[in-house]
């Protein structure tokens, strides 16, 4: 393949980059967003039902960008570029991390559970947010590294 081939891969994926971290900053101001609201395991208002659907929106698109690498406008050639081996064993390893954290998140709530009532609407924002979050923060994070030569 061309060196311009090459360059604008490179050039891609740094642009990744800076998009995960975006991203992270994205999802972590609409947490607090949430999170901060009168009644945050209630959704009794118009306005609620609409942060919640961008809030599953997100997590969707997050989720389908960690699991196939993004990149959806790209052609092929630059998807494989892009998508190299390191690449793919940053997204294993914030994927793997995500899970982890969703599962431990899921036993704390589980243990505060058994004293205070939890709503299930709660439960699952809290198991997906927290989840996500540590998979997006990961994935930018060791990509950043790679980018950097580390």
């Amino acid at each position: 393949m061309s060196a311009a081939i090459h360059e604008k891969a490179e050039r891609l994926g740094r642009k990744r980059v800076r998009t995960w971290t975006v991203l992270a900053i994205l999802l972590l101001t609409q947490e607090a967003v949430y999170f901060t609201s009168d009644r945050p395991d209630l959704m009794l208002r118009a306005g609620d039902w609409m942060k919640t659907a961008a809030w599953m929106i997100l997590s969707l698109v997050l989720l389908a960008a960690l699991w196939t690498g993004g990149t959806w406008f790209a052609s092929r050639a630059m998807r494989a570029l892009i998508d190299d081996e390191g690449t793919r064993a940053n997204r294993a390893d914030a994927l793997s991390l995500g899970f982890g954290v969703a599962i431990l998140t899921a036993l704390a709530i589980y243990a505060v559970s058994l004293f205070e009532p939890v709503r299930a609407n709660l439960v699952v924002h809290l198991v997906v947010s927290m989840g996500l979050l540590s998979a997006v923060l990961r994935f930018g994070l060791l990509e950043q590294r790679a980018y950097r030569g580390g």
